[in-house]
């Protein structure tokens, strides 16, 4: 997918949306003006001398309407954007949905939990909170959120009990989709304009009530408001009318680009035909809650004609997985079989840490991770983390511990100095819960650290503001400690710091002004040219083979040394204030340094395809309807190389970019954090 020109296009919708918005806005001004004239003429009729006169006479009246309408709408968004700021939580929270502890017991929670991390690390994004609409029979879904980092996923009940473990993976995939391609981003901007808008028919209803009318006016109904109120509505429902076009007109096509991003982390379309194939069913989509405001985020929305439908209909979804199918076939109950598969998770599902603390046994795979090719692909995914290190990132008095445990760099006496600053940070208890995690796994794959910090930072982010802050302070002394010596704990570091700053709304930093960006990309390929070849001259070669590919003319490369670190951020700082096809050089100076040299060094998504790399699931995402997964569902070309050796079978491999080291991948996870990339496009 061209993840650019996506930004390029959503910056130019951005501003459409914008003055589509403004139209509608100045267009209910009108009306409201023009109904509180007539209204005025009533209750004072003007004098005579033709409408003109009129209008003179009455243009306090429309003055005062134009300020209060523009003015309660522009208030009533501002008031709704500044709720919307605390992020996806929000959202689940005013519809009654229920958080899900990461440690949960609950079978069905259990395996929605496992399922949100599998997706959420197949696309390279930190875990999502995990949501479940107890009071919802319907089989629903959504997410929101500014960013991966404060971002939720919330399943319906229905949507648990009725669906198999492969048909609840292409729901989660589908919302992890609209994530890493920043939709939520713009849903949640659409409910703060839109808010406004809908409120005035609320207003109007509120001025119909007899009740309204008794207490303003003595218990009789004064026609003026009377007419006023009908007119409210009235205008509020064209307000709905427009509403509900600007979000058909958002999230048809994103729709059909999640499906497909779903088929690219799942590997097989079949569980999210299933599910489209059972929401199909009448009513089984429909939610009990007031879903007019989300009904442009759902997995399917059940209101609106197929002109206002914020959603492509279902069976166009499912021709789009399944070409050829017959709608016919929806009217056929599905086999028992089937049936009991959705609410028996089974005893092997993995689960929560034991109730003593954090185990030392291997951990147990999915029960029902066979059901599908995919799902037997995807499941073992987490059965490659170390048992202690997957249970403490799960559990909320040891995920800190962890974080400590994964800054810690190489070497007895540079640990046991960093164990005291873990004691000062974060207290005696935390020390020693970090050495039990060294004593239980004294050797963590490099590979690894990434997706654990990943798979923790749902707790990281719920911890108080105190723990918040020494755990920054924490990571930020334990990378600066090592003298530049290790990639690992500084990108550790790095991505908790703008994870955490994100979820509080504070993950843009202020634009740099733009001198000094071409020196600042020179520093960037020069520290991942440094950092992932070992000669000199290998690294020289690598940075002038960046430089080609960015489009620079060839020059000295500048030696990092120790203080690399300081030299990346400074330069990060100043690229980050690039619009996207500027980003795009970048990349491409990235991906040559990358893999100069290298048989095959395709920066991809974390998740290498095995076998994979013909490129078919990344042109499949710029279509949309049938053609999105034409190519997706090809089984890719095996390939053998040195760096990614042949494998028929599509299988992920955790914290795995095709070719690229621990310390480059590492790298390539700070930069893209920090440029705003999603880890799929990089």
């Amino acid at each position: 997918m061209d993840f650019f020109g996506r930004q390029d296009r959503a910056r130019r919708q951005t501003l459409w949306l914008l003055a589509l918005f403004g139209l509608a806005v100045l267009l209910i001004i009108g009306v409201v003006s023009v109904a509180a004239v007539l209204v005025a003429g009533i209750v004072h009729p003007p004098p005579a001398g033709g409408w003109l006169a009129a209008l003179n006479a009455q243009r306090d009246v429309i003055a005062w309407a134009a300020a209060l309408t523009g003015g309660g709408i522009l208030a009533a968004s501002l008031w709704r954007m500044h709720r919307l700021r605390r992020g996806g939580g929000t959202v689940a929270w005013e519809l009654g949905a229920e958080a899900v502890d990461p440690d949960t017991r609950d079978p069905l929670r259990r395996r929605l939990v496992n399922v949100t991390e599998e997706m959420a690390l197949a696309a390279g994004i930190p875990v999502p909170g995990v949501y479940v609409l107890e009071n919802e029979q319907s089989i629903n879904a959504f997410a929101a959120g500014h960013g991966p980092a404060d971002a939720i996923i919330a399943v319906t009940r229905g949507a648990l009990e009725r669906l198999t473990r492969s048909e609840l993976q292409g729901v989660v995939a589908h919302e992890v989709a609209h994530i890493v391609h920043g939709d939520t981003r713009l849903n949640l901007r659409l409910m703060g304009w839109l808010f406004g808008i809908t409120r005035v028919a609320r207003l109007g209803v509120f001025l119909l009530r007899p009740g309204s009318r008794r207490r303003r006016y003595g218990g009789r109904s004064h026609p003026a408001m009377l007419a006023m109120g009908l007119v409210l509505v009235a205008v509020g429902y064209l307000g709905l009318f427009l509403a509900r076009c600007l979000k058909a007109g958002v999230a048809r096509q994103r729709e059909f680009l999640a499906d497909a991003g779903a088929v690219q982390f799942t590997r097989l379309p079949d569980g999210l035909a299933g599910a489209l194939k059972k929401i199909a069913a009448p009513g089984a989509n429909r939610l009990r809650a007031d879903s007019e405001e989300v009904a442009h985020m759902l997995f399917a929305a059940g209101r609106g004609g197929r002109l206002l439908a914020s959603h492509p209909p279902i069976v166009e979804r499912i021709r789009a997985l399944e070409p050829g199918f017959d709608p016919a076939a929806l009217a056929a109950p599905p086999p028992a079989d089937r049936q009991s598969e959705a609410t028996a998770p089974g005893p092997g599902e993995r689960s929560g840490a034991g109730a003593a603390g954090i185990g030392t046994s291997a951990a147990t795979t999915d029960a029902d991770a066979a059901e599908t090719p995919a799902a037997d692909a995807l499941a073992p995914v987490l059965d490659l983390l170390p048992t202690p290190l997957l249970e403490a990132a799960h559990k909320p008095e040891w995920v800190a511990p962890l974080l400590g445990y994964l800054l810690l760099g190489q070497g007895a006496d540079l640990q046991a100095a960093q164990l005291l600053a873990v004691q000062r940070h974060l207290g005696a208890e935390a020390e020693a819960n970090v050495r039990y995690l060294l004593t239980a796994v004294p050797a963590l794959a490099p590979d690894l650290r990434l997706p654990l910090l990943d798979l923790a930072f749902p707790l990281l982010r719920r911890a108080p503001p105190a723990r918040r802050t020494a755990l920054l302070a924490l990571a930020d002394e334990l990378a600066r400690g090592q003298g530049g010596a290790e990639v690992l704990p500084y990108a550790v570091a790095r991505l908790l710091g703008e994870r955490l700053r994100e979820a509080e709304g504070h993950g843009r930093r202020a634009v740099v002004p733009g001198a000094g960006r071409l020196r600042a990309l020179r520093q960037v390929l020069a520290v991942v040219a440094q950092q992932g070849a070992e000669p000199p001259e290998a690294a020289r070669a690598a940075y002038a083979a960046g430089l080609a590919a960015a489009g620079l003319p060839p020059s000295p490369m500048p030696e990092a040394g120790e203080l690399w670190q300081p030299l990346l951020e400074s330069a990060l700082r100043r690229l980050d204030g690039l619009p996207p096809r500027g980003k795009r050089r970048v990349l491409e100076g990235l991906e040559a340094t990358a893999r100069h040299d290298r048989t095959r060094a395709r920066i991809s998504h974390r998740f290498a395809e095995r076998g994979g790399g013909d490129g078919g699931q990344d042109k499949a995402r710029e279509s949309s309807g049938a053609q999105a997964y034409s190519t997706v569902r090809r089984a890719p070309e095996p390939s053998a190389t040195p760096d990614c050796p042949a494998d028929p079978r599509p299988q992920p491999r955790i914290g795995e970019i095709c070719g690229l080291n621990a310390r480059e991948q590492a790298l390539m996870r700070v930069i893209a954090a920090r440029l705003h990339i999603p880890i799929p496009y990089l």
